[in-house]
């Protein structure tokens, strides 16, 4: 089952990794994922959802290298991939989605309370992907409450790739399906989307730059 937002589109569930971790324990493969993923309707998105239970990991551990692999064959064609981690260090992580991908944001805000927790999360991501690759960067909610996007940056060791302003009434929408009010889609939050989804296609491009070698 779906929470908040997204529920609308698929209000019984969607397919999940284990199902498809279960399928390939079965049979030796993974599905198209372009075909096991529930369609997003009117829009060119598709959905698969993360374990229900921690007790599917070892399930799912097993097959996470043949999904990564049918992950890499969207990407070939075109198609962009965005896979929510959730909380980093948890038992059975999928450490092979994180080390096979383009670019890795941390999400944390500027609060004290969350940067002394992200300061560990935060080296042990520029460990795993490079801290000079251009694959890691931040996304920072709530600039300037109290510290500003160069003073986390600094902290942090990773650059601020974007940041998203504290909007709790609009973040209730996504999050937990509130009922979007008129003022929606003027809304600090709202407005803030796509420069953000721009700025990370931007590091996007300079990380595969770096990759390449190429310095223009």
């Amino acid at each position: 089952m779906l929470t908040g937002y997204m529920r609308q589109y698929a209000p019984n569930g969607v397919v999940s990794v284990f199902d498809l971790a279960v399928r390939y324990r079965q049979t030796g493969s993974v599905p198209p994922l372009m075909d096991a993923a529930t369609v997003v309707p009117n829009t060119d998105i598709r959905l698969l959802s993360g374990p229900r239970s921690p007790a599917h990991a070892a399930v799912i551990n097993d097959a996470w290298q043949a999904l990564v692999a049918e992950l890499r064959k969207l990407d070939g064609a075109g198609i962009d991939v965005i896979v929510d981690l959730g909380r980093l260090g948890m038992t059975a992580s999928p450490s092979a989605v994180l080390n096979s991908s383009d670019l890795a944001i941390l999400v944390t805000r500027s609060t004290l309370p969350a940067l002394v927790p992200a300061r560990y999360w935060a080296d042990q991501l520029s460990e795993t992907v490079g801290a000079d690759s251009g694959r890691a960067g931040l996304l920072l909610v709530g600039p300037g409450h109290p510290y500003s996007a160069e003073d986390v940056s600094k902290q942090l060791k990773l650059p601020v790739i974007t940041t998203l302003p504290d909007d709790p009434t609009t973040a209730d929408v996504f999050h937990l399906g509130a009922k979007p009010g008129r003022r929606f889609d003027r809304s600090p939050l709202y407005r803030s989307l796509p420069p953000s989804a721009a700025a990370i296609q931007a590091q996007l491009e300079a990380s595969r730059r770096l990759l390449r070698g190429d310095n223009a």
